[in-house]
């Protein structure tokens, strides 16, 4: 007897791509650019090896000012966060840095101009898996005037960072960097 194969539609591998990164990673694609990013994040899980999320989070200082963003999306929707996000494969994390904060407030910092801060990688910092962070630092001028972009809600500079409640373990990098 002949062993039949189900066949299944490009439609239903986009469907089942978006439920598996729904439940792993807690996103829910609503554009095409995100269901590019979450295509990305089902092929690098699927192969049965261990995945380590790379990301990147930024200081960037302005006088005694933090820049802030609200976050637009789960997890933390609504909290106070640094800057950042995910790196690309094959993406250098300074660039990373870069694209991230001009994508999500407009401000531009040259990937050579960011200096370490550290690497942050407890397996319990992101309630999406164990998600490596790399935080960088930086100094902007006066006049740069941040606007919210990509999955910001809001870009704002403020002097009073700990009055607000952070996402992840992004006080602490504040704290790392201010030391």
């Amino acid at each position: 007897m002949a062993k039949t194969t189900k066949r299944i539609t490009s439609i239903q591998v986009q469907e089942l791509a978006k439920r598996a990164v729904i439940e792993r990673f807690g996103l829910k694609p609503k554009t095409a650019k995100d269901y590019a990013k979450a295509k990305q994040a089902v092929q690098r899980t699927t192969d049965g090896l261990p995945r380590h999320l790379v990301v990147v989070d930024m200081v960037v200082r302005r006088g005694n000012s933090i820049l802030l963003i609200r976050r637009g999306n789960e997890p933390f929707k609504g909290f106070q966060a640094l800057p950042g996000g995910f790196v690309e494969p094959g993406e250098a994390v300074e660039k990373a840095a870069s694209r991230e904060l001009k994508e999500e407030t407009g401000i531009d910092i040259a990937p050579d101009k960011w200096k370490l801060v550290g690497i942050y990688s407890a397996a319990d910092r992101d309630p999406r898996g164990h998600v490596i962070a790399v935080a960088f630092t930086a100094w902007v001028p006066s006049h740069a005037a941040p606007a919210a972009g990509d999955d910001a809600e809001s870009a704002m500079f403020s002097e009073n960072w700990h009055g607000y409640p952070l996402a992840f373990d992004h006080e602490q990098i504040i704290q790392d960097a201010l030391s």
